[in-house]
């Protein structure tokens, strides 16, 4: 009896071995894999720096460029303040719309021409600056007095739109210098005038495209700097000494020339780079004349077209960055970008690029979507986002690699 008993319990115990490894084997082989996470992490981004920026910079003169809302600036070398010429009146011009603010349509308040605006013509006159003709008892409106000041360059037209905005030329010089203070611009001071005829209103290259990136928010003065010629009351159809509106995309803003300084001229470009807009601002001063700064001012926006450039490693680094390694076979299955876009970047700046892979089932196969890669410019900025694939189907593991990792 006790000899059968010790049977019926082996008998219980194989079964029961038998059930369990049949139990094992079944939960190994049909469990739920677990996914399988890219080498390199779910989430990468990495920097690449474009080529060094490639300018000639004009000899026996000073210079700088920026690129306007973008905290990119670069000059020849670090220069103390000289006299600005006529670029001052850009200053100006920002100072009458503080206190007589334009849309672009308006023409703003109409002004009488008194003795004391005629005193003021007739005092540049007699000293051969630039002037626009003024008449005893005309009328002249702000938008027009403002093409008079910043096309022909009219000296009387500065002086005399700073005394009306702010009483005196004195106060309009307080205000002006606080101004600028409080937009950065600690480099430059304005003087005696507000035409720039004084060697007393000083700047600097860089000074100047700040002052420059002021004047391109606002569009009334941006019409009027592009403007190739004006009539003018009295005056009858004035020039702009700026003949480089139209070409390379320049699209105004101001020239300079004196005795103390030379040729000074900063002109705003527009530049389309990736299918956006950018505007480069350059700046010459201390040329030996203003045809002089017009040459060196375009050759250098001419040169920058050219510093926009790629990084040759994106591509090695999108194919290389990330991929998977199926653990049962040690299979490398890759990823695909289709049609990877050459971004543009201006030189000395970077192209970042940020790949997000989603981890992946055993189940997936060849050209399923797993990811987003994003390669985006600095200047301009500029992204481009496109869909990562699977390159490959990761093999089924076996039963035999099932079942000796459970886990």
């Amino acid at each position: 009896m006790a000899l059968r008993k010790k049977q019926i319990y082996r008998i219980v115990y194989i079964c029961l071995f038998l059930l369990l490894i049949s139990t094992y084997v079944v939960i190994t082989i049909f469990r739920p894999l677990n996914t399988l996470k890219p080498i390199n992490g779910n989430n990468l981004t990495k920097s690449f720096s474009t080529s060094p920026l490639n300018i000639n910079w004009p000899s026996n003169s000073e210079a700088a460029i920026s690129v306007n809302g973008y905290s990119f600036v670069n000059s020849k070398d670090t220069y103390s303040p000289t006299p600005t010429a006529s670029v001052a009146k850009l200053i100006t011009a920002l100072m009458v719309l503080q206190k007589f603010p334009l849309a672009k349509g308006q023409q703003g308040n109409t002004f009488t021409i008194t003795q004391k605006e005629m005193d003021i013509y007739y005092n540049y006159y007699s000293k051969n600056g630039s002037t626009s003709p003024f008449r005893l008892g005309e009328q002249i409106n702000e938008y027009q007095l403002l093409q008079s000041m910043l096309i022909p360059s009219s000296n009387n037209a500065a002086d005399s739109l700073a005394i009306w905005a702010y009483g005196s030329l004195s106060n309009y010089a307080q205000n002006a210098n606080q101004f600028l203070k409080f937009n950065g611009i600690n480099n430059t001071t304005v003087g005696s005038d507000a035409s720039g005829y004084s060697p007393d209103t000083v700047s600097t290259p860089t000074d100047l495209l700040k002052i420059a990136s002021l004047v391109a928010k606002e569009p009334v003065l941006m019409e009027i700097v592009g403007q190739k010629e004006a009539l003018i009351p009295v005056g009858g159809i004035m020039y702009n000494y700026n003949s480089l509106i139209g070409k390379d995309g320049i699209n105004g803003m101001k020239t300079g020339n004196n005795d103390e300084t030379g040729g000074v001229l900063v002109t705003s470009s527009d530049i389309n780079i990736n299918g956006k807009d950018i505007t480069l601002l350059t700046s010459v001063m201390k040329a030996t004349s203003l045809s002089a700064a017009i040459t060196k001012n375009y050759d250098i926006v001419k040169q920058f077209r050219n510093n926009f450039s790629g990084s040759s490693e994106i591509i090695p680094f999108i194919k290389n960055a990330n991929y998977y390694v199926i653990p049962w076979n040690k299979q490398k299955v890759n990823l695909f970008v289709e049609n990877i876009p050459d971004l543009q970047s201006l030189n000395s700046t970077d192209i970042k690029v940020s790949l997000s892979i989603d981890n992946i089932s055993y189940k997936a196969r060849e050209g399923d979507e797993v990811g987003i890669l994003k390669i985006t410019s600095s200047v301009p900025n500029v992204t481009k986002t496109l869909k990562i694939y699977l390159a490959s189907t990761p093999k089924s593991p076996s039963n035999f690699w099932l079942l000796t990792h459970p886990f």
